[in-house]
Order: structure tokens, then C-alpha cells, then sequence
């Protein structure tokens, strides 16, 4: 019982930290996208990053980080990573150095103020139309023509099952071999045991365990790029799990 009392208080300040920061943040959003339209989402990233890793710091979210590729900042990647929770949005943010913006479902912009940022700083998608599909498609070919990265999330939604992974989709791999864009894979860990996706709003503090690999190379064809990459990171997460 105390518990579960202690842990509903924390949801609530967990809640109100997040309104309180999107409060705050929205205006310097607002004047860059209203202001200063060329390369708006660019100029503005580094307050997203640190915004991100601020929010992990009142959460008492510890990361523990392995990197296994120094990245630049100046090149563009394809990120992809495993995707359990919501946390995987903001840590991968704080783990990624430059700019990048990252594919988000179109169902975000309803969110109040966040929707208005996420319409400026991510490429959005309608998976169920075709044609929202390939514009999307061709933003990210954008992002990476102009040295910025992209972040995907291969598997579509947050998986809430017994597996490790979910099936991957086709679109970053197709994605990496059509534009010769090297993958950096992040695999994360425990995100899924402080926020659920069933119980998205129930947040608690504890680690997070976070891989960043080294570059994988566009070569072959997409299924042997895919299965690749969804090799990998299965290897890494039973690492973590073995780890402290």
C-alpha cells in the first residue's frame, strides 16, 4: 500500500515536471519557428538535447552508457533503435551529439504545445496512407542530403509484449542503402520498467542501460541489412541483461 502511494506521488510530480518544462521551453520554439523559419529545427537543437537530459536528471533516470563509435557531429547517421517505452524518445535525444529529427506517428501533434514542437522538430507519419508514407520518406532523404540525421524506431510502436524485439519494418534499411547512410544502432534497456507502455503515466526512477554501436555499413539487400541490425541489437539486450 505505501508503495503504491509512493509511487503515485512520483507519477504526479513526474506529470507536472513535464507540463512545467513544456511550458517553459515552448516560447524559444515558438519565436525560432514563427522567426526564424531556415533550418528552425537545427538551430533550436540544443535546447532539445539538453531539454532531454534535464528531464532525466528530475526524474533520477541514471544512464549507463556504452559507446562503442565516437560520433560526429558534422555526419549524418541513421539512428534506429528498440522502442518499449515513451523514454526511449528523450534518451536518445541526450545520447545522439548532433542534429537529428526522428520519425514520430501523426497522432503526436494532437498533444497540446508538445504537438506544436514535435510539427517542428520530427518528420511525421500517417503509417496507414500511402502517400504520407512516401512524403515522409523523402523528408528523411532531405535530412540526411543537409549532414543531419534521422532517428527510427524499426520496429513502428513501443512493444509491449514478452519478446525482446518486434518485427522490423523495411523503411531505415531501404532507407540507409538508397542514400549510401551508414546505421548507428542504439539499444536501450529498462526504459520499459520505469515508464510502461500500458501504463504510460505510472513513472518511476531507476537505470537505464544504453548501447551505441559502432557504424553498420549500407551493403547487401534490405533483409540481410534488417536482419543484421535486428541480430545485433538482440545480442546487446542479453548483455544487458547479464549486466549489474
Amino acid at each position: 500500500m505505501i508503495i503504491k502511494l509512493l509511487k503515485n506521488i512520483w507519477t504526479v510530480y513526474a506529470i507536472t515536471i513535464f507540463a512545467l518544462s513544456v511550458i517553459i521551453v515552448f516560447p524559444f520554439y515558438l519565436f525560432f519557428f514563427l522567426f526564424i523559419r531556415e533550418n528552425a529545427d537545427k538551430r533550436i537543437y540544443p535546447i532539445t538535447r539538453r531539454w532531454a537530459g534535464i528531464l532525466s536528471v528530475f526524474y533520477l533516470i541514471r544512464l549507463k552508457k556504452v559507446y562503442k563509435k565516437k560520433l560526429s557531429k558534422k555526419k549524418g547517421y541513421i539512428f534506429i533503435s528498440n522502442h518499449r517505452s515513451m523514454l526511449d524518445i528523450p534518451i536518445s535525444a541526450s545520447l545522439i551529439p548532433g542534429h537529428f529529427r526522428f520519425l514520430a506517428k501523426d497522432s503526436l501533434l494532437k498533444i497540446p504545445f508538445l504537438g506544436r514542437i514535435i510539427k517542428g522538430i520530427c518528420i511525421t507519419v500517417d503509417r496507414k496512407n500511402i502517400r504520407d508514407k512516401s512524403r515522409s520518406y523523402e523528408k528523411m532523404k532531405e535530412t540526411l542530403e543537409k549532414k543531419s540525421s534521422v532517428l527510427i524506431f524499426p520496429e513502428g510502436t513501443r512493444s509491449k509484449t514478452d519478446k525482446k524485439l518486434g518485427i522490423f519494418q523495411n523503411g531505415a534499411f531501404r532507407l540507409s542503402l538508397k542514400t549510401k547512410t551508414p546505421i548507428i544502432i542504439i539499444t536501450l534497456w529498462e526504459t520499459s520498467a520505469i515508464l510502461k507502455k500500458e501504463y504510460f503515466w505510472q513513472l518511476t526512477p531507476g537505470k537505464v542501460k544504453c548501447i551505441i554501436s559502432e557504424e553498420i555499413q549500407p551493403e547487401g539487400d534490405v533483409e540481410s541489412l534488417k536482419e543484421k541490425c535486428f541480430n545485433l541489437i538482440e545480442e546487446n539486450i542479453d548483455m544487458m541483461e547479464k549486466l549489474d
